[in-house]
């Protein structure tokens, strides 16, 4: 009868005293042993683990001595707890606890107090026109109407956002600007951790932009197609109280924008955009 051993051991079993070392190896032989004796062959420590090589003895004739008589690796982890007195141990809890407390501590001194720069983001756009009023070989008149609600959040915990100087969008097509507006003035606050929406709108019969012939080849080709490509760009100026630094803010938005009407307005989904300052 072949000898195979099928063994399994339980970390948790394995115990470190000063006087003795014992390692609890669940074993099932199909051959019967005589009174198996465990030898420690070699002991090594590493950090908090102990390796134990062990050698079954006194293995019964039919055992086949390649694997009865072989050694049985077993990796015992022992924290040493028992080696540990109650008032060292209390310390090194203590210990641990305190430098979590520190740590968390400073983090959320770091997190509160360090300047994090507003954001913005597109809530709404409506384009209601936007057409061509008159062309000539290098500039064009523009004849728009379109509405905005323009988001500025304030991801500081403490400090308040103030707007040090008036804040406005610009709206550009094949990067010429053609449209102005207002979105809030100077003194403005935005609280901490909230966010403030602009509403506004602007329109004209005739406002001049100077696309070139390739600018206006790209307008026709997207006034055919019915949705507009353009960008806003949202320009301020803030500071965190009571830090007296000034950020430029400076945002850019891209926007795909198809025309509304009273009776078939346009879709439009939220736009992230890109906030510097």
């Amino acid at each position: 009868v072949q000898c195979r051993a099928a063994w399994a051991y339980a970390p948790g079993l394995c115990l470190l005293r000063s006087d003795f070392i014992a390692c609890s190896i669940v074993a099932a032989l199909t051959c019967q042993p005589v009174r198996p004796i465990p030898r420690v062959r070699a002991f090594h420590q590493t950090g908090s683990c102990v390796l134990l090589t062990v050698q079954f003895a006194g293995m019964s004739d039919d055992g086949d001595s390649d694997i009865c008589d072989g050694c049985i690796e077993a990796i015992c982890c022992s924290f040493f707890v028992d080696s540990l007195g109650g008032k060292t141990l209390f310390r090194v809890v203590c210990a641990i606890v305190i430098f979590a407390v520190l740590a968390t501590g400073f983090t959320l001194l770091v997190i509160a107090f360090v300047t994090r720069p507003v954001g913005v983001t597109v809530e709404d756009a409506a384009l209601a026109r936007l057409a061509l009023a008159n062309k000539n070989a290098t500039a064009t008149a523009l004849a728009y109407d379109f509405s905005l609600a323009v988001a500025v959040r304030n991801h500081n915990w403490i400090m308040r956002a103030q707007h040090t100087a008036p804040l406005h969008a610009e709206l550009l097509f094949a990067g010429a600007h053609f449209a102005r507006v207002g979105l809030a003035g100077a003194g403005g606050l935005v609280q901490p951790g909230n966010k403030e929406v602009y509403h506004a709108a602007a329109a004209s019969d005739n406002a001049s932009v100077a696309l070139g012939s390739a600018g206006v080849a790209e307008f026709v080709r997207e006034s055919t197609a019915g949705v507009f490509h353009l960008e806003l760009r949202v320009l301020g100026e803030v500071r965190y109280p009571p830090r007296h630094h000034l950020h430029r803010l400076h945002a850019i938005c891209p926007l795909e924008l198809a025309r509304s009407t009273a009776t078939s307005p346009a879709t439009f989904r939220k736009v992230k955009c890109a906030a510097f300052s």
